[in-house]
């Protein structure tokens, strides 16, 4: 039903399409845009039409950027944004149309996405112009890895025929602030370090409490 804004004097500020011009009452994703502002993803999944991306400004001021079911959104430092829909990674400028396009589509207007990957459920800057995503394959079923998007616009992807990754099927990301990233799967919580170097976390030989990672925040001191 909406998300919702706790101020520090505990009182709250609650977002919904009836009253307000938030793209959907299925929130999936919500991200800062540096400047006071919020980009706000979502959709009913069972319903792959309803849904969308919005931008609500510091002064309270709402623009749609798409009318689809979106699955993640991370704010870039220059003003634009990446966005996903059911196959598609979209990046938008500060202003304008899309300047770079991913999808599983053949299309000569189109880059691929990567490996296996076609719904991103998770985007996450790294400290070098690039993005890191997690995600399912076309089937929802068996997992699309972890793909970074280099600087050149190459990419590297990550499974568990060439990695550590516990899981093919990756479901959230956080940047670890040092040039890695944390990965959490179905199978537990990975953390690739920027020296390619790999931590893997279960509930066996961790205090992990549950196998299924869902979310993850970083607590701003190296911890997750």
């Amino acid at each position: 039903n909406g998300f919702a804004y706790l101020h520090d004097d505990e009182t709250w500020d609650l977002f919904t399409p009836n009253k307000d011009d938030a793209p959907s009452n299925i929130v999936l994703a919500l991200d800062g845009d540096g400047n006071g502002g919020l980009w706000v993803a979502g959709g009913d999944v069972a319903e792959l039409g309803e849904g969308g991306l919005a931008h609500l400004s510091a002064e309270g001021i709402w623009q749609t950027k798409i009318n689809s079911l979106t699955f993640a959104v991370s704010a870039d430092s220059k003003g634009g944004v990446w966005m996903s829909m059911v196959g598609f990674l979209v990046h938008f400028p500060a202003s304008g149309k899309p300047d770079q396009v991913f999808s599983v589509i053949d299309n000569p207007n189109y880059s691929k996405l990567p490996g296996k990957m076609a719904v991103v459920l998770s985007i996450v800057p790294d400290n070098t112009d690039g993005i890191w995503i997690a995600g399912n394959d076309i089937s929802l079923q068996h997992g699309g890895g972890l793909a970074h998007l280099l600087a050149d616009r190459t990419w590297e992807v990550f499974d568990t025929s060439n990695s550590k990754l516990p899981a093919d099927q990756t479901t959230t990301l956080a940047a670890d602030g040092q040039g890695g990233v944390w990965i959490g799967t179905l199978k537990g919580l990975a953390h690739l370090r920027a020296d390619k170097t790999w931590e893997v976390f279960t509930p066996s030989n961790s205090q992990l409490p549950e196998e299924s990672v869902m979310s993850l925040a970083t607590d701003g001191q190296g911890g997750v």
